[in-house]
Protein backbone atom coordinates (compact mmCIF):
# COMPACT_ATOMS: atom_id res chain seq x y z
CA UNK A 1 0.00 0.00 0.00
CA UNK A 2 1.97 3.34 -1.39
CA UNK A 3 0.31 6.55 -0.94
CA UNK A 4 2.41 10.26 -2.02
CA UNK A 5 0.96 12.67 0.00
CA UNK A 6 1.44 16.44 1.27
CA UNK A 7 1.57 17.96 4.24
CA UNK A 8 1.33 20.98 6.23
CA UNK A 9 3.92 21.32 8.97
CA UNK A 10 4.01 22.62 12.65
CA UNK A 11 6.94 23.16 14.97
CA UNK A 12 5.89 20.79 17.74
CA UNK A 13 8.77 19.97 20.84
CA UNK A 14 10.08 16.74 21.02
CA UNK A 15 7.52 14.79 22.95
CA UNK A 16 6.22 10.91 24.51
CA UNK A 17 3.07 9.10 24.47
CA UNK A 18 0.04 8.99 26.12
CA UNK A 19 1.38 6.45 28.89
CA UNK A 20 0.43 9.45 30.14
CA UNK A 21 3.92 11.10 31.02
CA UNK A 22 3.40 14.82 30.60
CA UNK A 23 5.71 18.12 30.31
CA UNK A 24 4.52 21.65 31.20
CA UNK A 25 5.83 23.11 28.53
CA UNK A 26 4.07 25.49 25.92
CA UNK A 27 4.30 24.29 22.50
CA UNK A 28 6.08 27.00 20.02
CA UNK A 29 4.74 29.14 17.12
CA UNK A 30 4.04 26.84 14.08
CA UNK A 31 6.17 27.32 10.92
CA UNK A 32 5.20 26.42 7.37
CA UNK A 33 6.59 23.04 5.50
CA UNK A 34 5.79 19.77 3.85
CA UNK A 35 3.70 16.94 5.27
CA UNK A 36 1.47 13.57 4.50
CA UNK A 37 -2.11 14.54 4.23
CA UNK A 38 -4.54 13.22 6.91
CA UNK A 39 -8.35 13.42 6.74
CA UNK A 40 -9.10 11.18 9.28
CA UNK A 41 -9.14 12.85 12.41
CA UNK A 42 -11.77 12.69 14.50
CA UNK A 43 -13.49 16.60 15.12
CA UNK A 44 -16.23 16.31 17.63
CA UNK A 45 -15.95 20.21 17.70
CA UNK A 46 -14.61 23.10 16.52
CA UNK A 47 -15.10 25.68 18.60
CA UNK A 48 -13.67 25.99 22.26
CA UNK A 49 -14.91 22.79 24.51
CA UNK A 50 -17.07 24.45 26.60
CA UNK A 51 -19.61 24.93 23.84
CA UNK A 52 -19.73 21.27 22.98
CA UNK A 53 -23.80 19.78 23.51
CA UNK A 54 -21.74 17.42 25.37
CA UNK A 55 -20.92 20.32 27.91
CA UNK A 56 -24.13 21.14 28.40
CA UNK A 57 -25.49 18.01 29.74
CA UNK A 58 -22.44 17.58 32.39
CA UNK A 59 -22.04 18.20 35.89
CA UNK A 60 -19.84 21.56 36.99
CA UNK A 61 -17.42 19.14 38.17
CA UNK A 62 -16.91 17.35 34.57
CA UNK A 63 -17.02 20.66 32.79
CA UNK A 64 -14.02 21.38 34.79
CA UNK A 65 -12.14 18.17 34.31
CA UNK A 66 -12.87 18.44 30.65
CA UNK A 67 -11.35 21.94 30.71
CA UNK A 68 -8.06 20.42 32.33
CA UNK A 69 -7.54 18.38 29.83
CA UNK A 70 -8.13 20.46 26.89
CA UNK A 71 -5.44 23.04 28.67
CA UNK A 72 -3.28 19.96 29.73
CA UNK A 73 -2.93 19.27 25.76
CA UNK A 74 -2.56 22.59 25.01
CA UNK A 75 0.42 22.88 27.10
CA UNK A 76 2.21 19.93 26.83
CA UNK A 77 4.11 19.01 24.05
CA UNK A 78 3.90 15.13 24.00
CA UNK A 79 -0.30 15.53 23.84
CA UNK A 80 -0.09 18.67 21.44
CA UNK A 81 1.83 16.86 19.18
CA UNK A 82 0.13 13.75 18.47
CA UNK A 83 -3.78 15.07 19.53
CA UNK A 84 -6.51 17.26 18.45
CA UNK A 85 -6.79 18.69 21.79
CA UNK A 86 -10.32 19.89 21.18
CA UNK A 87 -11.26 16.38 19.78
CA UNK A 88 -9.13 14.63 22.51
CA UNK A 89 -11.31 17.01 25.63
CA UNK A 90 -14.54 16.19 23.96
CA UNK A 91 -13.88 12.69 23.63
CA UNK A 92 -13.02 12.33 27.21
CA UNK A 93 -15.86 14.61 28.14
CA UNK A 94 -18.08 12.21 26.57
CA UNK A 95 -16.60 9.06 28.16
CA UNK A 96 -16.33 10.79 31.60
CA UNK A 97 -19.93 10.55 31.30
CA UNK A 98 -20.48 6.94 30.69
CA UNK A 99 -17.97 5.74 33.18
CA UNK A 100 -19.81 8.02 36.11
CA UNK A 101 -17.64 10.14 38.51
CA UNK A 102 -15.26 7.91 40.14
CA UNK A 103 -13.54 6.03 37.02
CA UNK A 104 -9.90 7.23 37.15
CA UNK A 105 -8.79 9.77 34.92
CA UNK A 106 -5.99 8.16 33.90
CA UNK A 107 -8.24 4.79 32.61
CA UNK A 108 -10.16 7.40 30.32
CA UNK A 109 -7.28 8.62 28.74
CA UNK A 110 -5.90 5.53 28.15
CA UNK A 111 -9.36 4.09 26.29
CA UNK A 112 -9.17 7.44 24.03
CA UNK A 113 -5.36 7.22 23.63
CA UNK A 114 -5.85 5.72 19.74
CA UNK A 115 -8.32 8.69 18.88
CA UNK A 116 -8.66 12.23 17.69
CA UNK A 117 -4.13 12.10 16.65
CA UNK A 118 -2.54 15.11 15.22
CA UNK A 119 -0.84 13.44 12.15
CA UNK A 120 1.05 16.80 11.36
CA UNK A 121 1.90 17.52 14.49
CA UNK A 122 2.89 13.73 15.02
CA UNK A 123 4.95 13.86 11.57
CA UNK A 124 6.54 17.32 12.85
CA UNK A 125 7.76 14.95 16.12
CA UNK A 126 9.59 12.68 13.92
CA UNK A 127 11.04 15.29 11.52
CA UNK A 128 13.18 16.32 14.91
CA UNK A 129 13.72 13.46 16.52
CA UNK A 130 15.25 12.71 12.98
CA UNK A 131 17.30 15.77 12.53
CA UNK A 132 18.50 15.48 16.15
CA UNK A 133 19.09 11.82 16.45
CA UNK A 134 19.06 10.10 12.90
CA UNK A 135 21.86 10.72 11.64
CA UNK A 136 23.68 7.49 12.71
CA UNK A 137 20.80 5.71 11.37
CA UNK A 138 21.22 7.22 7.78
CA UNK A 139 24.88 6.36 7.56
CA UNK A 140 23.66 2.44 8.35
CA UNK A 141 22.09 2.48 4.77
CA UNK A 142 23.17 2.95 1.26
CA UNK A 143 21.48 6.32 1.58
CA UNK A 144 24.45 8.67 1.20
CA UNK A 145 25.90 6.07 -1.73
CA UNK A 146 22.39 6.66 -3.46
CA UNK A 147 21.96 10.09 -4.00
CA UNK A 148 19.60 10.44 -0.63
CA UNK A 149 20.58 13.74 1.19
CA UNK A 150 19.84 13.32 5.05
CA UNK A 151 17.43 15.91 4.68
CA UNK A 152 15.51 13.75 2.57
CA UNK A 153 15.55 10.59 4.21
CA UNK A 154 14.18 12.68 7.84
CA UNK A 155 11.86 13.83 5.44
CA UNK A 156 10.93 10.18 4.49
CA UNK A 157 11.56 8.77 8.55
CA UNK A 158 9.04 11.55 9.36
CA UNK A 159 6.18 10.19 6.92
CA UNK A 160 6.49 6.98 7.87
CA UNK A 161 5.91 7.33 11.09
CA UNK A 162 2.48 9.43 10.45
CA UNK A 163 1.29 7.18 8.20
CA UNK A 164 1.74 4.38 11.09
CA UNK A 165 0.10 6.55 13.58
CA UNK A 166 -2.71 7.93 10.91
CA UNK A 167 -3.47 3.16 10.39
CA UNK A 168 -2.57 2.72 14.12
CA UNK A 169 -6.36 1.37 16.09
CA UNK A 170 -4.57 0.32 19.28
CA UNK A 171 -3.82 1.67 22.48
CA UNK A 172 -1.50 3.96 21.71
CA UNK A 173 2.11 4.17 24.40
CA UNK A 174 5.26 5.83 24.53
CA UNK A 175 6.51 1.97 23.11
CA UNK A 176 4.26 2.18 20.24
CA UNK A 177 5.69 5.75 19.22
CA UNK A 178 9.25 3.93 19.48
CA UNK A 179 8.54 1.11 17.46
CA UNK A 180 6.44 3.24 14.68
CA UNK A 181 9.95 5.50 14.79
CA UNK A 182 12.41 2.77 14.97
CA UNK A 183 10.74 1.00 11.91
CA UNK A 184 10.24 4.49 9.85
CA UNK A 185 14.15 4.47 9.88
CA UNK A 186 14.14 1.02 8.78
CA UNK A 187 11.69 1.67 6.19
CA UNK A 188 13.94 4.57 5.05
CA UNK A 189 17.52 2.87 4.72
CA UNK A 190 18.58 2.00 1.07
CA UNK A 191 19.43 -1.04 1.59
CA UNK A 192 22.83 -2.11 0.86
CA UNK A 193 23.48 -4.16 -2.45
CA UNK A 194 22.34 -8.22 -1.63
CA UNK A 195 20.80 -7.03 1.23
CA UNK A 196 17.84 -9.17 2.06
CA UNK A 197 16.12 -7.57 4.82
CA UNK A 198 14.24 -4.73 3.24
CA UNK A 199 11.51 -2.82 4.46
CA UNK A 200 8.85 -1.28 2.27
CA UNK A 201 8.32 2.43 2.29
CA UNK A 202 4.96 3.47 3.51
CA UNK A 203 5.11 6.91 1.32
CA UNK A 204 5.57 6.07 -2.46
Amino acid sequence: MMKTILFILFTVPLVVMADITFSDKPAPPSIDGQFIQHDSTIILSQANPNDSSQTLNASPEAKKEMQKVYQECQKDYTLSAHYDCKCWSNRFLEERLKAGPKTPAYNIKSGISNQCFNIPGAAEYALIKCDGYGKSSYDLGYNEESGMSFDEYCQCVSNNYAIQLDNHEDRFTRQTSNKFLTSSHLRCQIPQPGDKNVWERLDQ
